[in-house]
């Protein structure tokens, strides 16, 4: 009783690990079909202006944000952050004097992203300095410089930034039709490379039928035929086809070298551009 007992725990526990190991297997082969996802840091600019009726007043302002992304993060500007550059309001000002100020005039009171059913949007709030609102009584001196008052008004323009990731698509360069360009494409099954970027028949590799694997690693590997017509013939030749080399540029995240390795025993590496880019011919 015992030993039969002891065999149907050993069967339960092969049972296990064989089903483990199989929803390992398919999980891979699910992430390796679905490829690995990349992203680029972007930024939202605001420079809106603010206003306030007296020197301590605190104005505040909103900016929706309409990007599409992940990860948004308010990095300007920060509370306690001192603003410059903007312009005095007195209640009677006197039309011979410029009241444009390069100094420090307001302080980020608050700053924050928040959200409602509209989406995110950015919220700053900005105060006046009160060492500035007072500045006559601290010994400023009116014929030398600005001395504002706490009944002056202000206008300043606060920049305002976002930070947030996109996700950007996986390519490599092909030409088009015309051999005129070289164009980003997605995992494509059909793909026109030139050698030296130059469009001559002879350096032509026409691949077709990709079939990639591991598309968006660093490598991704495939097998493909090369066809070549010429001559009144076309050859087909199955090539083994290694992409590497990945720049993430132009907003893309793109490889930038091609490694061919055809069944004649032709071995070669081509060096597809990371962004659109025309081909030309060489000078003669």
């Amino acid at each position: 009783m015992v030993a039969l007992l002891t065999d149907m725990r050993n069967r339960r526990r092969a049972l296990a690990t064989s089903l483990a190991l199989v929803l390992v297997l398919v999980c891979a082969g699910a992430g390796d079909a679905a490829g690995k996802a990349h992203y680029e840091t972007h930024y939202a600019d605001w420079l809106p202006s603010v206003a306030a009726s007296s020197c301590a007043a605190s104005s505040t302002v909103e900016r929706r944000i309409h990007a599409h992304g992940s990860r948004f993060r308010l990095s300007d500007p920060r509370v306690g952050e001192r603003v410059a550059d903007g312009t005095w309001r007195p209640p009677n000002p006197d039309p011979s004097v410029d009241y444009d100020d390069s100094e420090d005039m307001v302080e980020v009171d608050r700053a924050r992203l928040l959200r409602d059913r509209h989406g995110l949007f950015a919220r700053v709030t900005v105060r006046g300095l009160p060492d500035r609102c007072n500045s006559q009584s601290n010994g400023c001196d009116p014929s030398v410089t600005l001395c504002p008052s706490p009944e002056w008004g202000w206008r300043i323009d606060v920049p305002i930034t976002v930070r947030y990731r996109k996700r950007i698509p996986t390519t490599i360069s092909c030409a088009n039709r015309s051999a005129t360009h070289m164009w980003p494409r997605k995992k494509p099954s059909h793909c026109t490379i030139y050698g030296h970027n130059q469009p001559i028949h002879a350096y032509q590799f026409d691949f077709h039928s990709i079939r990639w694997r591991h598309w968006g690693a660093r490598t991704a590997t495939a097998g493909a035929v090369d066809v070549y017509f010429g001559m009144g013939v076309t050859i087909r030749t199955p090539a083994n086809l290694t992409a590497s080399r990945p720049r993430t540029t132009c907003g893309h995240y793109a490889y930038t070298r091609l490694h061919v390795a055809q069944s004649n025993g032709f071995r070669g590496t081509l060096r597809p551009p990371a962004c659109d880019r025309p081909l030309e011919f060489p000078p003669f």
